[in-house]
């Protein structure tokens, strides 16, 4: 079995309340874990989203999260959750570089 890797890495929002790509899946891969951290002295909001190739986001996996300043989350409602080859992981937060990402997971192989 193939080792997690980082697939986001600290990565923050560089504008507010637009949705940004994290990550684009190379191969279907499935997300291990989620950390999710506001760095700031302000409380501020995320949004996460598994895009497909499509680009349809009509249907995000992880909803609206607000996160106490200088405080983590662990966006556990995307755990287990595949971003199909060529998708991407998206986020938006309500304030530009206040939280940071990090999200490892696996390649699925067939």
């Amino acid at each position: 079995m193939a080792a997690d890797t980082a697939l986001v890495d600290g990565v923050v929002n560089s504008t507010s309340n637009t949705l940004e790509i994290l990550f684009t899946a190379t191969d279907d891969t499935i997300i291990k874990a989620v950390t999710v951290t506001n760095t700031t002295g302000v409380n501020a909001s995320y949004i996460m989203n598994i895009v497909p190739s499509s680009g349809d986001i009509s249907n995000p996996e992880i909803p609206f999260r607000v996160v106490i300043r200088q405080k983590s989350d662990l966006g556990a409602e995307l755990i287990g959750h595949v971003i199909p080859k060529d998708g991407t992981l998206r986020a938006e937060s309500s304030v530009a570089g206040s939280i940071a990402y990090r999200v490892t997971g696996q390649k699925l192989t067939t």
